[in-house]
């Protein structure tokens, strides 16, 4: 409820009954954002990969959830429920300018409450303009952040630099592809990225074709075979599905991925969480090959313990 709200409802306290604040709902505040950063961003990739990347956007649900779960119970957090409200009324109205403002509500439902130089677990826990400055799976220091040219030996470089050995160096900037740019066949226009590819020396526009129709691979490919990464795929020219549990795999070693995975040839109910895998092919959509083991999307480690 706004400030101006309370206010009028405090002073007709014994006239009015007013509604009462929504209760903090992290599924519904973490569903709204992403939900509304998809659309904000509406790639061809998303349209491209619509299975994959939804299976991709749940597990980012379930992973956010935990961390704004954590973040609340963090007492080096400090919870802005203003901003929470502000950012989830944006997201709703898919306001994507406010969205991905650096400045705006979103940035600002939590922050961090150390100072320069405490001991800090994880980024979110230190104040405004520092960031906490540690190797993997540490303890680490809130430090200022250090900008282009300063050293990045013990700090981290400020939004939109690296560091290159040892000083932070800005990030080049990503190069730009429109239609009817000049290309060369080896790097291409972005492929999935832009929604271009590169045909002829120049850049044309990428389009989807689904089962039965005739597709095309590699980095000149102009017809993309819809769900590719899961469960369909360009085979011998033609959008094909990808063969079930039960089935061989197809020639490139692939499943529907939605079902199973392909272990030695033949596409069987494996590629699970903790089943063991030698490739991408191995383990089944919501997982992804690693260390030799299927790994969930969500099973992300969280930060250490520091007092």
């Amino acid at each position: 409820m706004s400030p101006r709200r309370l206010l009028l409802c405090a002073a007709l306290a014994l006239s009015l009954s007013c509604p009462a604040e929504e209760p903090v709902d992290a599924r519904a505040f973490i569903e709204a954002l992403l939900g509304a950063s998809s659309a904000c961003e509406d790639s061809f990739l998303a349209r491209a990969e619509p299975v994959f990347v939804g299976a991709q956007l749940a597990a980012q649900v379930e992973v956010s959830i935990l961390t704004f779960e954590r973040n609340l119970a963090n007492a080096k957090v400090e919870f802005s429920r203003p901003a929470y409200n502000a950012c989830l009324a944006a997201a709703r109205a898919e306001e994507c300018a406010t969205l991905s403002s650096e400045t705006g509500p979103c940035s600002s439902v939590f922050r961090g409450k150390l100072d320069a130089d405490e001991v800090c677990a994880e980024a979110v826990e230190c104040a405004p303009g520092l960031s906490c400055f540690q190797e993997r799976d540490q303890c680490g220091v809130c430090r200022p952040n250090a900008v282009i040219g300063d050293t990045c030996a013990d700090r981290n470089c400020e939004s939109g630099a690296f560091c290159d050995e040892g000083t932070c160096t800005a990030e080049p900037s990503p190069t730009q592809y429109a239609a009817g740019d000049t290309c060369a066949a080896a790097s291409g226009c972005g492929g999935m990225l832009t929604g271009l590819a590169c045909v002829d020396t120049l850049c044309a526009p990428m389009v989807l074709v689904v089962e039965t129709e005739a597709c095309d691979i590699g980095i000149g490919a102009v017809r993309y075979c819809i769900d590719s990464s899961s469960t369909h795929v360009c085979e011998a020219g033609v959008c094909s599905r990808r063969p079930d549990v039960g089935s061989a795999c197809t020639a490139g070693g692939a499943c529907d991925a939605t079902t199973g995975a392909c272990v030695d040839g033949q596409c069987l109910d494996e590629g699970q969480a903790g089943d063991t895998c030698t490739n991408g092919y191995g383990c089944r959509l919501g997982t992804r090959c690693s260390g030799g083991t299927c790994s969930s999307f969500t099973n992300v480690p969280a930060p250490p313990s520091c007092e």
